[in-house]
């Protein structure tokens, strides 16, 4: 079975976002015509035979050598599966189709009468489908809300994103020209839902993220009025409201409720999917955060703090990042919670971090009044893995600088003085938050490094 990257979310993180109901699992409907199996194991597809021949009535794997169609369907529009590597290095091509339409071969059929033939279960499997299958049949609703209206939710997302793939537009900006519609359907789907892989300017699937605003707009702890008045004032477009991108389309309509009703369990990946789609496809655009919360409890609680900062950390745009606060919080409080944050995911991933030190353009925080939008310039606040000397390079001061992730928490979460000195930090900060003198000896500063630290600590 392929790796599939579970999200971020933490069971701990997400008690405090929000009550989950205990309703009991009972069965559900899936997404297509038929639930395949949910992993390869042969117990596993035979299961699956009898529920499709209980539910549709005896189907069969059939299978040609050669490619499939462009859009060869199925029993019931189920999608053909290019097996290629059933069969050494021919192609073949397998789909289910109604048992009579494709017998068994007999000794004295040849192949030109009928290239199709039945084979076992497992070589029409489409793994890609049975995940979205599973994440629709097991999907966890938001109390006080039913599986039932969670899955009607996701169903509508995908009925939706194949029709987003069925238009020759899901492909302009991409090197792909022609492809299976169903195919595509679910390669999105699976990126957004279950993967979690990037979908990035350029790649199949960007179209849904584009956006035509001179900025980009992400809305945590508003409401949609207070969000759309600034949004008019920055001229920005948003991620999942109103029509700004084919995304905001999907997941604001009546029909799918921008999944509230369904669990951040389930729907947690694709906040953050999105998310950094979102901050990458035209990464150049500045990306503005507007925060209504009064306190850091209350923004640790919000799908923004769980989903969607982890996408944007872990594929951070490479324009400008402008922080609003209309809550009660002050940028310094904020800004060192978020910046936190961000050093927390970023530690544990090489390639994260080099995104943030790949990137110069500013980073700010202001506070406003949140009935009067404006486009003031916030106050610059420290770049995220940047060392100190490489930040007074590019013009910031200690002032500027002051504004960084709070470091005891670093420490106290295990990173080591090594790692963050690899993420920027100087001598003094380390010693400041903490480090005695053996750690930061293992961490490569030299005698004369840590007698000046510690005499600028004394």
């Amino acid at each position: 079975m392929p790796h599939v990257r579970s999200s971020r979310i933490h069971a701990q993180d997400l008690h405090k976002a929000r009550a989950v109901s205990n309703e009991s699992m009972q069965e559900g409907a899936v997404i297509g015509d038929v639930d395949i199996a949910r992993n390869t194991s042969p117990s596993a597809f035979a299961e699956t035979t009898e529920r499709f021949a209980s539910a549709l009535g005896e189907i069969s794997c059939c299978c040609k050598k050669g490619r499939c169609e462009q859009n060869e369907y199925g029993h019931n529009g189920t999608r053909a599966v290019r097996a290629q590597e059933l069969n050494g290095n021919e192609a073949v091509c397998c789909k289910y189709v109604n048992s009579e339409v494709c017998p068994r071969r007999s000794l004295w059929q040849v192949a030109w009468q009928d290239p199709w033939t039945q084979e076992p279960t497992e070589r029409c499997h489409n793994q890609m489908k049975a995940d979205l299958d599973d994440l629709v049949s097991n999907a966890i609703p938001e109390f006080p809300s039913t599986r039932t209206t969670c899955q009607k939710n996701l169903r509508a997302v995908m009925h939706d994103i194949e029709q987003f793939a069925l238009q020759d537009s899901a492909l302009h900006g991409s090197h792909v020209f022609q492809v299976h519609h169903a195919q595509l359907a679910e390669e999105v789907a699976h990126k957004l839902f279950i993967s979690g892989l990037p979908i990035v300017e350029g790649s199949v699937g960007a179209k849904l993220f584009e956006i035509s605003n001179e900025h980009k707009l992400l809305c945590t702890g508003t409401n949609q009025e207070m969000c759309k008045k600034w949004k008019h004032a920055l001229r920005a477009g948003e991620l999942s409201r109103g029509g700004d991108t084919l995304f905001a389309r999907i997941v604001d309509s009546s029909a799918v409720g921008q999944l509230r009703e369904c669990s951040l369990k389930t729907t947690g990946i694709v906040w953050e999917s999105s998310s950094a789609a979102f901050a990458t496809v035209a990464s150049s655009k500045p990306l503005d955060i507007l925060f209504g919360e009064d306190t850091i409890e209350e923004m640790e609680a919000t799908a923004f703090w769980l989903a969607k900062l982890p996408g944007v950390t872990d594929h951070p745009p490479t324009g400008a990042i402008h922080v609003i606060s209309i809550g009660r919080l002050r940028c310094e409080e904020l800004m060192t919670a978020v910046l936190t944050r961000i050093f927390k995911l970023g530690l544990q991933n090489t390639a994260t971090a080099a995104k943030w030190r790949s990137r110069s353009a500013d980073s700010t925080c202001r506070e406003a009044a949140a009935e009067s939008p404006d486009v003031r310039a916030g106050r610059r606040v420290a770049l995220p893995f940047w060392p100190a000397d490489g930040l007074k390079g590019i013009g910031y001061t200690d002032d500027e600088m002051h504004f960084t992730a709070d470091l005891r928490q670093l420490k106290e979460a295990g990173f080591s003085a090594a790692s963050l000195k690899d993420a920027g930090f100087d001598v003094r900060q380390l010693k400041q938050a903490g480090f005695g003198a053996s750690p930061l000896r293992e961490a490569g500063f030299s005698a004369t490094e840590l007698k000046e630290a510690e005499g600028a600590h004394m």
